[in-house]
């Protein structure tokens, strides 16, 4: 027996999902309980139609990464700390850091989305891999520079 199943089941399906099942399980458990629906003309074209708008939805996020993706490729943040002489950095630049400096250019993004290649302990350039959406990534620009101190006379 054809059933659409309604929401997730263990070792069964997922949400949607079309399945073939024994009648005595479709008819005494699954239906019941409200786990599943006959798969009848009626109920599969609600699929259909339910899979085009989710697929439309993930398409237009889709671009939207992409758009976002130029964006960030564009910027380039720059970060002024203290350093020794040698260029090391007392406190090196974190992905919460490079998080927050985003937010005062109002882009926000998730801290845990931020890749770095490198550990950010020096004075320099630096690049930021961003997972904006799976199978999307962006580049990120980071300049580190030394603060400069003013001497006294």
């Amino acid at each position: 027996m054809k059933i659409i199943l309604t929401q997730d089941i263990p070792n069964l399906g997922k949400k949607d999902e079309i399945k073939e099942v024994s009648g005595g399980y479709a008819r005494n458990f699954l239906i019941p309980r409200g786990l599943a629906v006959l798969a009848t003309p009626k109920e599969l074209a609600k699929i259909s139609q339910k899979t085009a708008e989710k697929e439309k939805i993930v398409e237009k996020k889709k671009s939207y990464a992409e758009q976002f993706k130029d964006k960030l490729g564009e910027t380039v943040l720059s970060f002024k700390v203290k350093a020794s002489k040698e260029g090391k950095l007392y406190a090196s630049i974190t992905p919460k850091k490079i998080a927050k400096k985003l937010g005062e250019h109002k882009i926000t993004v998730d801290e845990k989305k931020i890749k770095l290649t490198e550990p950010i302990k020096k004075v320099g350039e630096y690049t930021a891999v961003i997972e904006l959406r799976e199978g999307i990534e962006a580049n990120l620009k980071i300049l580190v520079k030394p603060i400069k101190k003013v001497m006294k006379s």
